[in-house]
């Protein structure tokens, strides 16, 4: 027994043993700092510690949104309504990136079958998916539809229906709703026959917190204070001289406008006098045909895409390489005025010309009467008097603003007026619209031939050279 004893104590002492010992010590050592590390990294906001390899960046969050959030004073609960085990990915990580940006952001999740009566005072049918967002007494409900949108562009030709992520807008839109005392408010003026706007633009202004309401202008008298910006809409008749009296004074006195036009063959003298003697614009009847068959819709030249001039309205689309479609429109001339700065938006190009004939036109091929261009389809004027800076925007076509357009470049012309609107309302920071983000998949396609030699390289050639290299080292280490 003592021996026994003896023989155990020596092997304590061998070397093996305090090489064994030393390897232990190190290897829990190595184990701990992990987990300790693993615990740190695990607290730290989302923000830090998951990085967005996504092609369309379908989990980071826009300056915009960032620059929003982070600058919130009020206590904001964000209540995702939600069945447990129904809970969406792109959603779930949406929220914990909201809430990594402001500690007076909060995110709780409910079940709608369980509090069904939480949202019915901002909803007739509550979904599941959905989110309420409050702030105080204010709240707003955004739909699971509101957060998905589908896309149908494409539905007639492969039956397939698109779909983007449209969360960021929409709740960012719906924190800037609860948290500003003051809404921005458009007024669309009526009783010339006018157009209708689009139901998806109308959406889209509710979606970024801009408030829309009809204006009669012969009954009113003047526009109404709280305007932040005035719409004319496709008339189909000139204004009356009380309503150019009106629209006049509004605009000098800081007020901004947006009009958006139709060719009809007549002219509108007061319309005219507004648009030239304030911001020295002026249209030119006819309709632009493009000769540059990739500025417009294949297999229709009066079907334009044109060119997106840099401004503050066009930022977003011009830098992501986006498309406006701007059917039928009409030029839009200008003349140097005192006091008044005009920027282009949108432009045809050197090969476009202007049909003078209109709608009476037998024939979209260029004819001896037709007028050189490029033309202007969109601009953007400033006009300062006495320190006094009022804004107008004018389209030469209504149909920028019409859903079936705008499905054809997947929300594009929508996103140029929501921006314009945005702009002329003063909401820069606020109200200019965040595009929704594809989900589609990205494939890597490669040939057989780059197929067989990755194959190749993966199953054989690094697993041999892994073997050989362990080889080589177990008989080093051997023949000491």
């Amino acid at each position: 027994m003592k021996n026994l004893f003896a023989r155990i104590s020596a092997s304590f002492r061998t070397k093996a043993f305090r090489v064994g010992g030393y390897s232990t010590f190190i290897s829990l050592g190595a184990v701990a700092i992990i987990v300790a590390v693993n615990l740190l990294v695990s607290s730290l906001p989302d923000g830090f510690v998951k990085f967005d390899v996504t092609n369309s960046r379908i989990f980071s969050l826009s300056d915009q949104t960032k620059s929003l959030v982070s600058e919130l004073d009020d206590d904001v609960t964000i209540t995702y309504l939600v069945t447990s085990g129904d809970e969406d990915t792109y959603i779930e990580e949406m929220l914990n990136r909201y809430e990594s940006l402001n500690k007076h952001i909060t995110v709780e999740k409910k079940d709608p079958n369980v509090y069904a009566g939480l949202a019915t005072e901002y909803t007739d049918s509550l979904t599941n998916n959905s989110l309420l967002v409050r702030c105080g007494e204010r709240g707003k409900y955004v739909d699971y539809g509101d957060i998905f949108v589908a896309d149908y562009t494409n539905y007639y030709t492969t039956s397939q229906v698109e779909y983007s992520f449209n969360g960021e807008n929409a709740l960012t839109g719906a924190i800037t709703y609860v948290t500003s005392d003051d809404l921005p408010k458009l007024y669309i003026l009526t009783g010339h026959g006018d157009a209708t706007i689009g139901d998806g633009f109308v959406t889209g202004l509710s979606t970024d917190n801009i408030i829309s309401e009809e204006l009669n202008l012969l009954s009113s008298g003047s526009v109404p204070e709280d305007a932040a910006c005035v719409l004319i809409f496709a008339p189909s008749t000139d204004l009356s001289e009380k309503e150019l009296d009106a629209l006049t004074s509004y605009s000098v006195n800081g007020g901004s406008v947006i009009l958006m036009t139709d060719y009809t063959g007549e002219t509108f003298p007061n319309l005219a006098a507004f648009t030239e003697d304030l911001y020295g614009l002026s249209a030119i009847n006819g309709i632009v045909v493009e000769g540059d068959m990739n500025m417009c819709l294949q297999g229709y030249p009066h079907y334009l895409l044109p060119d997106l001039e840099y401004h503050e309205v066009t930022t977003s689309l011009y830098e992501g390489g986006y498309y406006v479609l701007a059917p039928l429109a009409h030029g839009i001339e200008e003349a140097e005025t005192e006091n008044v700065i005009v920027s282009p938006l949108l432009t045809s190009s050197d090969s476009s010309y202007l049909k003078v004939a209109g709608y009476e036109a037998e024939t979209t091929e260029r004819e001896d009467d037709d007028l050189d261009g490029p033309f202007l389809i969109g601009a953007a004027a400033e006009r300062t008097t006495d320190d006094v800076t009022s804004k107008f925007i004018w389209f030469s076509t209504s149909y920028i603003a019409d859903d079936t357009v705008d499905e054809m470049v997947s929300g594009s012309n929508r996103d140029l007026f929501l921006n314009s609107v945005g702009w002329l309302c003063g909401e820069t920071e606020s109200a200019l619209s965040i595009r929704a983000k594809d989900l589609s998949a990205s494939y890597l396609t490669m040939s057989s031939l780059t197929s067989g030699a990755w194959s190749l390289f993966v199953v054989a050639v690094l697993p041999s050279a892994f073997l050989i290299t362990g080889i080589v080292i177990w008989k080093k280490r051997r023949s000491r």
